[in-house]
């Protein structure tokens, strides 16, 4: 049947009719020109989606380095006005005020270090999901177009003899150029292991004709071929 798309599909290669086919064997191929350029715009929006996450991660790297030599460098000051504050404990009482004030502004900024550095890592976190679920949803989007392509190559399920059915848009059988609706049936299969046919018996036969008769059926095209049966 006709794919389910949300566009008209133009058949561009039918099998021929009366072809014996195998499972997996294409039957019918429509149009993929749309498709192979929606394909196209979503590998390359995906492309794009993690190049961005490639450098976001870059920089978070180098925003991560930096914050961590400036929270080792105000941890080292603090820590050395701490010892210069333990030192300064005979000198005069304004010199040791003055050491007291140094080592209360070294102990915000080590404070503000550390607050930037756990700061940073929560924005980082957030803005590297937001990435991540944009990458994802450009991955949503590509097989999605892999589907919708592969959906314009119909194959065989089953094996069998190939048999067109009708149009009723050009009141003929399906033919290369028919753009067919939503799950409209282009091909049947019949299963040759059995089939019915629809004969007629001359006035004079009726008589011997009756139901669980078993008959050899001879067909036109198969001059050499007989098939058994039963009447139904």
């Amino acid at each position: 049947g006709s794919p389910r798309v949300r566009r008209n599909l133009k058949i561009v290669y039918l099998i021929q009719e009366g072809s014996y086919v195998n499972p997996g064997d294409t039957v019918v191929q429509f149009d993929p020109t749309e498709a192979l350029n929606n394909l196209r715009e979503a590998e390359s929006r995906l492309e794009i989606a993690e190049s961005n996450k490639d450098k976001m991660a870059a920089s978070h790297k180098s925003q991560m380095t930096r914050l961590e030599s400036d929270l080792r460098s105000a941890e080292l000051t603090y820590e050395l006005s701490k010892l210069n504050l333990e030192q300064m404990k005979f000198e005069a009482e304004i010199k040791q005020q003055e050491a007291k004030l140094q080592h209360q502004r070294n102990e915000l900024s080590f404070l503000k270090a550390k607050q930037d550095l756990a700061s940073q890592k929560i924005v980082q976190k957030s803005e590297m999901n937001n990435v991540d679920i944009d990458v994802q949803q450009k991955k949503s989007d590509l097989q999605r177009a892999e589907r919708d392509l592969a959906q314009l190559t119909l194959t065989a399920p089953k094996e069998g003899l190939v048999v067109y059915e009708n149009n009723w848009s050009t009141g003929r059988k399906i033919a290369i150029g028919d753009t067919p609706w939503q799950g409209m049936t282009l091909i049947s299969l019949p299963d040759l292991s059995e089939m019915q046919s629809i004969t007629f018996v001359n006035e004079v036969d009726v008589s011997r004709i009756k139901k669980g008769l078993k008959v050899d059926v001879k067909l036109d095209a198969f001059q050499d071929s007989t098939f058994p049966g039963i009447i139904a």
